[in-house]
């Protein structure tokens, strides 16, 4: 259960930034190329810019979904640790 918690907290992490980003772009403070450009710059990623919103978009998705399955297999060990004797 620890190792499914600290995937979450990571994923957690991820998703929350991803979702600054857009809200920043949606408010016209600043731009994807621009992100993309300080985030190169710090060490964030590696990545060249040029990704379509819709890109982006499909993989904060996939982020949401994964958390999802995570959550399930944290329920699934819970219930397990409940009903199985020690």
């Amino acid at each position: 259960m620890i190792a499914a918690r600290a995937v979450q907290t990571y994923l957690a992490f991820r998703i929350e930034l991803d979702r600054a980003i857009f809200d920043a772009i949606a408010n016209e403070l600043g731009t994807f190329e621009g992100f993309d450009a300080a985030a190169v710059a710090i060490g964030l990623s590696r990545r060249p810019a040029g990704r379509s919103p819709e890109a982006r978009a499909k993989g904060l998705w996939s982020l949401v979904k994964c958390s999802g399955l995570v959550l399930g297999l944290q329920l699934a060990l819970a219930a397990a640790a409940i009903w199985v004797p020690a």
